[in-house]
């Protein structure tokens, strides 16, 4: 059986710049999600829409949901290999990532991400950062999710005998683009990616 590699960058099209004009569009369609958190989702899309570079507008979709008592948000990112551009073969990428590096629309009429927020939570949805007691930062935890939507993600498949990790690796472009790697990934500065300010909220997965 061939194996399959499994590498997720950024790259190659997403380059996070410093941040400032919005420089890729996300398309969010909410399915019973409260007013509130529809704004504090939407300020998280604009903060990585002014990090990202995309030509194809990203399409997410978020709904509410019972989570249970653990979780505080799932994503499932679409993915798509061997499209025209592709700089690996027989390779996944996170399809909002290969539409970008092919510039065009790869996977019409389907979601590039899927978010599913926990209804049962006791969300904080002012986007000021300062949650109180008990409360959960809807913003960061958006933030986080999408992310995973983006790429951001790893994967393992456990058998009787063992744990196999599939082939994940991130590259981040910075001005000057670092080296690349995985499966745990940093910073060029080496910091770890999992305690950026961007993934604040260790609950969510």
């Amino acid at each position: 059986m061939r194996s399959q590699r499994f590498f997720i960058t950024l790259a190659f099209s997403f380059s996070l710049l410093a941040g400032g004009a919005q420089t890729a569009q996300f398309n969010i369609t909410y399915n019973s999600v409260p007013p509130a958190l529809v704004t504090a989702f939407d300020h998280a899309a604009d903060i990585w829409s002014q990090l990202l570079m995309s030509s194809v507008p990203i399409k997410v979709n978020v709904s509410f949901y019972p989570l249970g008592a653990n979780a505080l948000g799932i994503t499932f990112p679409n993915g798509r290999r061997d499209f025209p551009g592709a700089p690996y073969a027989d390779t996944w990428y996170a399809s909002s990532l290969a539409n970008s590096i092919a510039g065009v629309d790869l996977n019409p009429g389907e979601n590039d991400i899927d978010i599913f927020f926990s209804n049962g939570a006791n969300w904080y949805t002012d986007t000021s950062g300062t949650p109180g007691a008990g409360q959960h930062d809807f913003v960061s935890v958006a933030l986080h999710e999408l992310g995973h939507g983006l790429g951001f993600v790893g994967l393992s498949k456990r058998s009787a005998t063992k744990v196999r990790s599939g082939y994940w690796r991130w590259r981040i472009s910075f001005p000057s683009p670092p080296a690349s790697h995985g499966p745990s990934s940093t910073r060029s500065r080496g910091s770890s990616i999992a305690s950026s300010a961007i993934n604040r909220t260790a609950r969510s997965r």
